[in-house]
């Protein structure tokens, strides 16, 4: 991956008394991030607890929690972002609450500057990850829909065509469904993709729509997705990582500003960063047709 520029995104420090009664603080990862009339709305999601490269787990606090915040910026060439605004985010939930040693919301994706998904550990009555619909007004975002299906869900990558949401439902075998919708429709499966998942919102480029996806096997790998409704195909590159020393990487959100490309990225779990980043070269995606 060629990453142009990287930008860290560093939130005010929230600290805790983990379960050895030490002072501990809040890690910032996985941001989301939407542009509307040239400001840049950011959030940047903060754990309690810390994950390593052998894949083991250090919890901080009795149980893994979940906080937001959010960032409004605007960007420059000479400046890069430029923080306009900062501020703790309040979630209303509307909806009932079950218990998990899981809590607060995870994983944010954009479907506009109103609108969002997020992944929700505490609205299943099974215990476990289900997805959300949420409005973002000012810092709070109101929790409105749980989605169906609520099995296990996670990662479902939202685009919008017209006035329609729809989501890529999964990426092996590939599937989409519109968002109000319960029931996905599977298009083709495709074994190179075998093991990957949904990362990105989708973005307009090319007549067709544009996403990250990921596979975690020693570390994270990427590929890029391209989804053409119209001509009923989509394509996919070579597998790539944004980092070379890194373990996991977990992208949230696609944005093209001013032809340039940004892609919002967490790493290890302890890192945010907004990365810009070069354009994929489509022709050198390998393609499949799907059913209608």
């Amino acid at each position: 991956m060629d990453v142009k520029s990287w930008y860290p995104l560093l939130t005010p420090q929230i600290l805790f008394k983990d379960r050895q009664k030490e002072n501990n603080a809040f890690l910032e990862t996985n941001p989301a991030i939407y542009v509307k009339d040239d400001i840049f709305i950011i959030l940047v999601r903060l754990v309690n607890y810390r994950k390593f490269c052998d894949r083991s787990f250090k919890m901080g606090g009795t149980l893994s929690e979940s906080l937001y915040h959010k960032f409004t910026a605007r960007y420059t060439d000479t400046k890069g972002f430029e923080i306009l605004t900062s501020s703790s985010v309040v979630f209303n939930n509307t909806l009932p609450q079950y218990y998990s040693c899981w809590t607060g919301y995870e994983d944010i994706r954009f479907i506009d500057d109103k609108h969002i998904l997020c992944t929700s550990p505490t609205s299943s009555q099974a215990g476990n990850p289900v997805i959300v619909t949420g409005i973002l007004e000012e810092n709070t975002i109101t929790i409105t829909q749980l989605c169906m299906p609520h099995n296990i869900e996670k990662n479902w990558m939202p685009f919008r065509v017209g006035s329609t949401d729809f989501v890529l439902y999964s990426v092996y075998p590939l599937a989409i469904k519109n968002l109000s919708n319960p029931t996905p429709r599977s298009l083709h499966t495709a074994e190179e993709l075998k093991g990957y998942h949904g990362s990105t919102n989708g973005i307009n480029y090319d007549k067709g729509y544009l996403f990250i996806i990921h596979i975690y096997t020693d570390r994270t790998y990427h590929r890029w997705l391209y989804f053409d409704p119209i001509n009923n195909k989509y394509g996919f590159s070579k597998s790539f990582t944004f980092h070379d020393y890194s373990y996991i990487e977990f992208t949230c959100s696609l944005v093209i500003y001013k032809e340039r490309l940004f892609v919002g990225l967490g790493v290890n779990d302890d890192k945010a960063y907004i990365c810009e980043v070069s354009y994929p070269v489509l022709t050198s995606f390998t393609y499949y047709e799907f059913v209608t």
